[in-house]
């Protein structure tokens, strides 16, 4: 039996419909208690401004939680270096995700601004169906794949026949897109000044791609 191997490459774009903001919270306290119970406030402070803003409260979504003891380094008298026990530090990492829209965007910096819990955040600008896309690009690689094969039977006089095999690694992708909105420290309050300040981004397009490799019997 004969056969023909190809491998076809599958090139898409998408346009970002979703926003995801990172939202980190910082707690610190030299009492575990305490550092908790700042986390706690600074968490309910946030969720108060966003409500504020139109969002729901199960909106916001936890993604880590740590509490961890912290240590400074310093000299000791004979030029050593020792830990010294500062206190304990809760970090709370948390994502909001909702439809692109630039007014909904605007709206909850404003509302991380204007909160006391001094978060810490990124923007990312993604797909919310990341399994269609993800199928829609594996399908564009296999019609590629086969347009190859095609075009080597018809060029060589030989007819192409069934897929005897198909190889394919399912490797997660990254439907992110490369624009990036980031802020600098002591920005927040400035927004929070600005009365909710329209944003007009136009976030880049997601441009992926993915490989399969199919063998077809030829005849």
């Amino acid at each position: 039996m004969r056969t023909v191997t190809v491998k076809g490459t599958g090139k898409l774009e998408f346009k970002p419909d979703l926003v995801t903001l990172g939202i980190m919270l910082r707690a610190k306290h030299q009492q575990y208690d305490e550092t908790m119970a700042l986390a706690e406030r600074q968490l309910e402070a946030l969720r108060a401004a966003l409500e504020r803003a139109g969002f729901a409260r199960d909106d916001l979504k936890t993604a880590d939680l740590r509490i961890e003891p912290e240590y400074r380094s310093e000299h000791d008298d004979k030029g050593n270096y020792r830990q010294i026990f500062v206190g304990y530090i809760c970090l709370h990492s948390l994502n909001l995700a909702f439809d692109l829209e630039m007014d909904r965007l605007s709206a909850a910096l404003s509302a991380m601004a204007e909160s006391t819990s001094e978060p810490e955040f990124s923007v990312q600008f993604t797909v919310r169906d990341e399994e269609a896309a993800a199928a829609a690009l594996l399908e564009n690689a296999v019609r590629n794949a086969r347009e190859k094969a095609e075009l080597l039977c018809r060029a060589s006089g030989v007819a192409l026949g069934g897929v005897q095999s198909i190889q394919y690694h399912w490797d997660g992708h990254s439907f992110v897109s490369d624009t990036r909105c980031e802020m600098a420290n002591g920005a927040l309050p400035m927004l929070a000044a600005s009365k909710r300040a329209a944003m007009d981004i136009a976030p880049e397009k997601i441009r992926v791609s993915d490989t399969v490799t199919i063998i077809w019997e030829i005849c």
